[in-house]
């Protein structure tokens, strides 16, 4: 099973840089911060909600490690269809979370400087790799319980691939959280690559939000109850907060890229916003690519599959 996540992660990380290449309902006050552990030296076993002794961490994102220049035009917003159909079903969570912050400025659209990528959205700079961000979600949907991330640090798509490589190499940035920020190049929004799965018995970064959506990795829930879960996604908040200001976020759509469609988006890593449709991806918008476990009909990997969620920003 190690030997297939990591070719898998090897897979994905050849792809984004090709692909580039040519084109957060307030929540009660009982936030838990999630506090990795040191790392182990490699992953190995299969990731389930019970994380056995060490557990293999999820190739969440399309790119690669092979050199992939930043995306800075803005085209307009691609058409998309959404993927299945189901019935809500809760997943186990592991931790309870902070109580979400004021609600952000609005901001119309994700501002840009000249010859670099750069997305703000709701007063945060997801480009900026100098400034950590907080990231805190509902890990139940009743919403009661929430976890919270603090100092996420953002690796910008970058020419060389040297922040996807070191997204990529788990092992050396654990304890701590990363994402892997690039631009979705027919809007210009932000796609954030979070990894999910567990990193020697720990949950990383979206691992209690994948599994309320499809449950544990080793018996996920039907794809019926995982559309379901899907359409009861919307409205669900994420919050980001950076320095002094914080932005509030709700789940606008979110699909599940089955295994084809996983991998006819190989080599189109920065076009995922044809997913969704025509319109609904907006300048005060981002998403969220993560990891989705196999079904019975997909292919005998771990994760052939992901999920993009897309966030718009709450102006309540």
């Amino acid at each position: 099973m190690r030997g297939q996540a990591r070719l898998l992660v090897g897979v994905f990380v050849a792809a984004l840089a090709v692909g580039l290449a040519l084109s957060l309902s307030r929540p009660p006050d009982n936030r838990v911060t999630l506090t990795p552990s040191p790392a182990a030296t490699a992953p190995s076993g299969e990731n389930t909600a019970a994380p056995p002794a060490t557990s293999v961490a999820s190739p969440t994102t399309m790119p690669s490690a092979t050199p992939s220049p930043l995306v800075t035009e803005v085209a307009a917003t691609a058409t998309a269809t959404p993927t299945e159909a189901a019935t809500p079903t809760s997943a186990e969570t592991t931790t309870s979370i902070p109580a979400p912050p004021t609600s952000p400025p609005l901001t119309t659209a994700p501002t840009r400087s000249s010859g670099a990528a750069r997305f703000v959205i709701g007063g945060v700079d997801f480009s900026s790799v100098a400034q950590p961000l907080t990231m805190s979600y509902p890990t139940d949907w009743e919403r009661a319980n929430w976890l919270m991330l603090e100092d996420v640090g953002i690796l910008l798509s970058d020419i060389t691939g040297e922040s996807l490589r070191v997204f990529d190499d788990i092992g050396s940035w654990r304890p701590g959280h990363r994402i892997f920020v690039y631009a979705d190049t027919p809007t210009g929004v932000p796609i954030l690559s979070i990894h999910d799965g567990y990193w020697s018995r720990q949950p990383l970064e979206a691992e209690p939000l994948r599994a309320m959506i499809e449950g544990a990795v080793g018996a996920p829930f039907a794809l019926s109850s995982i559309q379901a879960n899907l359409e009861r996604l919307r409205g669900h908040p994420m919050l980001f907060g950076q320095g002094e200001q914080e932005a509030r976020f709700t789940v606008r759509n979110a699909v599940r890229m089955d295994a084809n469609t996983t991998s006819a988006y190989l080599y189109r890593p920065a076009h995922l916003s044809e997913l969704f449709p025509e319109g609904e991806v907006t300048g005060d918008t981002l998403m969220i690519l993560i990891c989705s476990t196999r079904q019975p009909d997909e292919p005998d990997e771990v994760f052939p599959a992901r999920f993009l969620i897309l966030l718009a920003l709450d102006a309540s």
